[in-house]
């Protein structure tokens, strides 16, 4: 949901940068406003692959946090891979007066890593952990109404509804307190956090429409 989050806010801000002729006059074209809102995810898609963020990589990083002298940790991360986010496939588009309704898709965001090492200091309280794997999630989408403003507001509302087709978990090590629990974060991610998002879908949504009109707003 982070990840459709911004793919939404970077098509909202590259559409605020449209000349405001385009933004008015077009208005009573739904047709050239199609055309604009793809050619605006095609432009999300470019930013995202120049940024460097599909495919992700990060070879080796490691690193130290500590809160007074309550909190430690430190963790090493090795050959962490992450592709998926700009095959952004739009299935549909649609204008009503000044309400823009488009529906998208992810196909597959998949991550994968070759070690991560962490361990973590609460208080008299230390926890270890070690794992590897990769991890997808399948069928991504997004149907959102956005509610566009022509004058003070780029954004008025915004209502999302999220879909999720599954997660692929495929850890081939995780170790927790020395003891294996493989098999138990692979059900857990791969069954039972499906299950909980779709549970929770209607909370998770109403968030993040929320924090998304209000970056906007300070934005704007």
């Amino acid at each position: 949901m982070k990840i459709i989050g911004f793919a939404l806010f970077a098509l909202l801000a590259t559409a605020n940068s449209l000349p405001q002729q385009v933004q008015t006059s077009n208005l009573r074209d739904s047709r050239a406003l199609d055309q604009i809102v793809i050619g605006l995810i095609d432009s999300v898609i470019v930013m995202i692959q120049e940024r460097g963020l599909d495919p992700y990589v990060v070879e080796l990083a490691k690193g130290e946090y500590t809160l007074g002298g309550f909190l430690f940790a430190s963790g090493r991360v090795e050959n962490f891979v992450f592709s998926g986010l700009s095959n952004i496939v739009v299935n549909s588009v649609g204008f009503s007066g000044s309400d823009l309704d488009i529906d998208i898709s992810l196909p597959r965001l998949a991550a994968g890593v070759d070690n991560v090492i962490g361990d973590v200091t609460i208080g008299s309280r230390n926890i270890q952990g070690e794992f590897s794997g990769r991890i997808a999630i399948v069928d991504l989408r997004l149907a959102a109404r956005i509610s566009l403003g022509l004058s003070a507001y780029l954004l008025d509302d915004l209502s999302l509804s999220c879909q999720l087709g599954g997660i692929e978990a495929d850890f081939s090590s995780f170790i927790l307190q020395g003891n294996d629990v493989t098999d138990s974060v692979n059900n857990f991610v791969g069954n039972t956090l499906p299950n909980l998002l779709i549970q929770y879908e209607n909370e998770i949504n109403r968030f993040f429409e929320g924090v998304i009109i209000r970056i906007v707003e300070r934005l704007f």
